[in-house]
Formats: C-alpha cells, structure tokens, sequence
C-alpha cells in the first residue's frame, strides 16, 4: 500500500546512490494509464470510498488487462519509450 510515486528521474538517482548502474529504464503500463486515470475520477466523483483497488476484480477485466499487459510491457514500451506510465522498469548492475 505504497502511496509514493516516482519519475525515471528520480528512480535512477534512487538507483545510483545504491551504488547501482542503471542500464535501462523506461515507463511501462502507459496503455492503462488512461482507463486506471478514469475509473479514479469515476470513484471520486461519485462518492465510492475503495480501501484496495486491487479488490475490484472479475474475469472479463481480468482477461482485457493481461491482454493490454502483454502488448504493453516490453515489445512496445521498450521501443517507444513513452514519456508517462504507471510502473518503471529499471534493468541495474551493480558496481563494484
């Protein structure tokens, strides 16, 4: 229940003050950045109080999320590189 988000920026200067070298980073999850934006201002504006959103869920989203998932993860994200997202995926290596 982490409330905290973060930019790349400040991912990568989490990431190198570990001692770590960022080899890649990039937003994912941009595709369902739209529909999770929506259905927040949906709660809001009526009135629903939602303790953990990972409790809404059913199948049929269930199925329509994997879909977008796969198609957004890594074959478009890494290629596009888009400039907003709802996760950061950060390939490091160690320094020694």
């Amino acid at each position: 229940m982490h409330k905290r988000r973060y930019t790349k920026k400040i991912s990568r200067n989490l990431l190198k003050s570990k001692n770590l070298h960022v080899e890649k980073i990039f937003y994912f999850n941009f595709l369902l950045f739209i529909p999770i934006l929506f259905a927040k201002y949906f709660f809001k504006i009526f009135k629903m109080k939602i303790k953990n959103e990972n409790k809404i869920n059913n199948k049929f989203l269930n199925k329509i999320y994997e879909f977008i998932f796969k198609i957004d993860v890594f074959p478009v994200a890494e290629k596009i590189n888009p400039f907003f997202g709802i996760s950061i995926f950060a390939l490091v290596r160690k320094i020694n």
